[in-house]
């Protein structure tokens, strides 16, 4: 009788903790999303699984710097991709360089990148640098790595592209690499966001 009463006082704690765990995950829904593509590289590498938060915009709106799992508005497919532009702002690259309503988003050179598309194929090195986004509503910047191989190109010499309202443009931190808004993505809606980006191999997202 003993080992049986110890027994259902264990299953109850049990019980109790698992509710506990239901309810803290039913508040805070999170996924896992593989990356299948270099499109964020350096921040995150191909194959890496990176934690989304799903519910994070139901209270929030999305924010310059954020990176996002989205649902292609052309192809329905997932990417991720980190949140550049907003609604109304006028995007464009000359020569590589990033512009936000015609001004300069400021870059600095570090390390070079050691760089696989594939991991069948010669690696190479790709310049990297630490791109500073300008602030939000709030008034802070964000600094975060981007790769490049070259600054020439029709990825690095766009079209000025004017967001419209309700909608996000959206960019691979691997610059030369990447499907975004100025390629098969286009601008994205708000409602094709399906989550933000927390971590990945145990560190925060930059």
């Amino acid at each position: 009788m003993r080992k049986l009463g110890r027994w259902r006082r264990r299953a109850g704690l049990a019980a109790l903790l698992l509710i506990g765990f239901l309810t803290l995950a039913a508040a805070q829904p999170m996924a896992v999303f593989r990356a299948v593509t270099t499109s964020m590289e350096p921040t995150v590498l191909k194959g890496e699984a990176v934690l989304i938060d799903t519910e994070y915009y139901r209270s929030h709106a999305p924010s310059r710097g954020d990176v996002v799992v989205l649902i292609g508005p052309r192809d329905k497919n997932e990417h991720l991709d980190r949140i550049i532009g907003l609604s109304g702002e006028h995007i464009q690259l000359r020569g590589g360089q990033l512009y936000i309503d015609d001004r300069e988003v400021p870059r600095r050179k570090i390390e070079d990148y050691f760089y696989h598309f594939e991991a069948s194929l010669p690696g190479e090195t790709l310049a990297q640098y630490a791109e500073t986004l300008p602030g939000g509503p709030s008034g802070e910047t964000r600094e975060h790595r981007i790769v490049k191989s070259n600054d020439t190109g029709m990825l690095n010499d766009t079209q000025v592209f004017e967001v419209p309202p309700g909608r996000y443009f959206v960019l691979g931190d691997n610059r030369d690499n990447s499907v975004d808004s100025r390629t098969n993505l286009g601008f994205v809606p708000s409602d094709a966001i399906v989550g933000r980006a927390i971590s990945h191999a145990g560190s925060d997202i930059e």
